[in-house]
């Protein structure tokens, strides 16, 4: 006979037995993916995209903290004994730790004339169009002579060279100005940036008008710390896509640039980085002065940092020199 201590006891039952069944498979799934994930998600990391983070996928992040505050005193020493020997009239540091997050900064927030920095913020909005529209990245630009004859008085000229009525897919001009920093792409990819140009630079906190190129109003400054977050945000691919912020990086390694911060640095190492050259003239004063600044990822085996070096002078040898010797100290501390 069916009675109600009798249904009150199956129904205790499976309820204890529904629990303990939600409790096994809860637990399965957690020590399946703890088990499993990491390792797949390392395996993508390591051999898809081996120049962002490994973390992003795999891993758990390293909470040391290193100390690097003995890099920053052998810095500022350097600095100072540079411009009191007049080599140079501003050195702007910043160095990050890409392990420990740790960063010290020399001068870092002293604004520089980006020059050719300025292309490396022009390739990420291409791309983070391309997430949308990946198209874009196909779409011919022509290349015109006037377009050529922006390289004229460069210092550095790009070992290869656009042909004049030519048209180049966006994606072959993006890798022009990242590997070559060829000025000849600018304009056309100017042009073709019109609509999203400065949403997408907003985001990235970088203020980038043509028409303000020549101002000297201030607006198209910037400071190595804040520069230094570009490579921040490639490495982490946290605003542009894995594949496209490996892309971007993997160009920049192959710079040809190799005079000053990959200099510094022993042959073998991957450098992914940018440069950029200018000849400034001052608004009061009217003195003309050189600057030349590199920036970039040094992958030092198990321990990647960034460090952006800017410089004002009169000797570009000068400036090279003094920006090698600053890799090759940050490169070379004990702290790293």
């Amino acid at each position: 006979m069916l009675t109600l201590e009798n249904i009150m006891k199956k129904n205790v039952i499976l309820i204890i037995l529904i629990i303990s069944l939600t409790f096994s498979i809860i637990w399965n799934i957690i020590h399946y993916q703890k088990n499993t994930a990491p390792e797949a998600d390392f395996k993508k990391c390591s051999s898809q995209y081996p120049l962002i983070s490994s973390e992003l996928d795999c891993g758990t992040i390293n909470e040391k903290i290193e100390q690097v505050e003995d890099i920053d005193k052998k810095i500022e020493d350097l600095t100072n004994k540079e411009e009191q020997a007049h080599n140079a009239q501003q050195i702007s540091v910043f160095f990050r730790d890409l392990n420990s997050r740790r960063w010290f900064g020399v001068n870092e927030n002293v604004n520089f004339y980006p020059a050719s920095l300025a292309k490396l913020p022009m390739a990420m909005m291409f791309y983070k169009t391309a997430e949308v529209n990946k198209k874009i990245l196909d779409i011919p630009l022509a290349i015109s002579a006037e377009n050529i004859k922006t390289n004229e008085g460069q210092h550095y000229i790009p070992q290869e060279s656009l042909e004049n009525g030519k048209f180049y897919p966006i994606k072959e001009l993006l890798r022009r100005i990242l590997i070559f920093s060829d000025n000849a792409p600018i304009d056309p990819l100017m042009r073709a940036s019109d609509s999203f140009r400065t949403s997408i630079l907003t985001d990235l906190g970088i203020f980038f008008e043509p028409e303000s190129a020549k101002d000297e109003d201030g607006s198209w400054n910037i400071n190595a710390k804040n520069y230094a977050n570009l490579f921040r945000i490639l490495f982490n691919a946290s605003y542009i896509r894995p594949e496209y912020s490996n892309e971007i990086l993997d160009q920049l390694s192959q710079s040809t640039f190799k005079n000053a911060l990959a200099a510094g640095v022993p042959e073998g190492i991957r450098v992914a980085h940018k440069y950029g050259e200018m000849s400034h003239l001052d608004a009061k004063s009217q003195q003309k002065s050189l600057i030349l600044n590199d920036c970039g990822i040094i992958y030092k085996k198990d321990h990647p940092y960034i460090l952006c070096i800017m410089t004002q002078g009169d000797k570009l040898e000068e400036l090279e020199r003094i920006i090698r010797e600053i890799s090759k100290t940050v490169y070379d501390s004990s702290s790293l």
